[in-house]
Protein backbone atom coordinates (compact mmCIF):
# COMPACT_ATOMS: atom_id res chain seq x y z
CA UNK A 1 0.00 0.00 0.00
CA UNK A 2 1.28 3.45 -0.91
CA UNK A 3 2.13 5.96 1.78
CA UNK A 4 -0.81 8.22 2.65
CA UNK A 5 -0.12 11.94 2.26
CA UNK A 6 -1.56 14.98 4.01
CA UNK A 7 -3.92 17.44 2.35
CA UNK A 8 -1.15 20.06 2.43
CA UNK A 9 1.24 17.73 0.63
CA UNK A 10 -1.51 16.91 -1.89
CA UNK A 11 -2.02 20.61 -2.63
CA UNK A 12 1.74 21.07 -3.15
CA UNK A 13 1.80 18.12 -5.57
CA UNK A 14 -1.25 19.33 -7.50
CA UNK A 15 0.32 22.78 -7.73
CA UNK A 16 3.48 21.23 -9.21
CA UNK A 17 1.38 19.34 -11.78
CA UNK A 18 -0.51 22.44 -12.95
CA UNK A 19 1.76 25.43 -12.32
CA UNK A 20 3.36 27.25 -15.23
CA UNK A 21 2.54 24.90 -18.04
CA UNK A 22 -0.19 24.14 -20.53
CA UNK A 23 -2.57 21.57 -19.09
CA UNK A 24 -2.92 18.29 -20.94
CA UNK A 25 -6.53 17.43 -20.11
CA UNK A 26 -6.96 13.75 -19.29
CA UNK A 27 -3.30 13.20 -18.41
CA UNK A 28 -3.28 16.03 -15.87
CA UNK A 29 -6.67 14.99 -14.53
CA UNK A 30 -5.42 11.45 -13.94
CA UNK A 31 -2.28 12.79 -12.23
CA UNK A 32 -4.42 14.96 -9.94
CA UNK A 33 -6.71 11.99 -9.24
CA UNK A 34 -3.71 9.91 -8.15
CA UNK A 35 -2.69 12.65 -5.70
CA UNK A 36 -6.23 12.78 -4.31
CA UNK A 37 -6.24 8.99 -3.90
CA UNK A 38 -2.94 9.24 -2.01
CA UNK A 39 -4.79 11.23 0.69
CA UNK A 40 -6.98 8.18 1.31
CA UNK A 41 -9.99 9.55 -0.54
CA UNK A 42 -11.87 7.35 -2.97
CA UNK A 43 -12.66 8.62 -6.45
CA UNK A 44 -15.76 6.84 -7.62
CA UNK A 45 -16.34 5.97 -11.27
CA UNK A 46 -19.04 7.85 -13.16
CA UNK A 47 -22.59 6.64 -12.61
CA UNK A 48 -24.53 5.60 -15.71
CA UNK A 49 -27.83 7.36 -16.20
CA UNK A 50 -29.12 10.37 -14.32
CA UNK A 51 -27.73 11.46 -10.99
CA UNK A 52 -30.01 11.11 -8.00
CA UNK A 53 -29.50 14.79 -7.25
CA UNK A 54 -28.33 17.92 -8.95
CA UNK A 55 -26.45 19.21 -5.90
CA UNK A 56 -22.76 19.92 -5.77
CA UNK A 57 -20.64 17.18 -4.16
CA UNK A 58 -17.84 18.00 -1.76
CA UNK A 59 -15.45 16.05 0.45
CA UNK A 60 -15.76 16.25 4.23
CA UNK A 61 -12.79 17.98 5.90
CA UNK A 62 -13.11 15.54 8.82
CA UNK A 63 -13.35 12.13 7.10
CA UNK A 64 -13.00 12.80 3.35
CA UNK A 65 -16.42 11.26 2.62
CA UNK A 66 -18.18 12.70 -0.40
CA UNK A 67 -21.52 14.41 0.30
CA UNK A 68 -24.07 16.65 -1.38
CA UNK A 69 -23.94 20.27 -0.26
CA UNK A 70 -27.72 20.25 0.07
CA UNK A 71 -27.50 17.39 2.64
CA UNK A 72 -25.87 19.55 5.29
CA UNK A 73 -25.82 23.10 6.60
CA UNK A 74 -22.02 22.96 6.50
CA UNK A 75 -20.09 23.17 3.24
CA UNK A 76 -16.95 21.63 4.75
CA UNK A 77 -18.27 18.58 6.62
CA UNK A 78 -20.54 15.66 5.79
CA UNK A 79 -23.84 15.37 7.70
CA UNK A 80 -22.16 13.15 10.34
CA UNK A 81 -19.57 15.86 11.14
CA UNK A 82 -21.61 19.02 10.50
Amino acid sequence: MARRITDSEAMRRIHRILDGREWSGADDLEAVAEVVRATGREIRPPVDGEDEDDGERLGCDECGESFNVNESASETHCPRHA
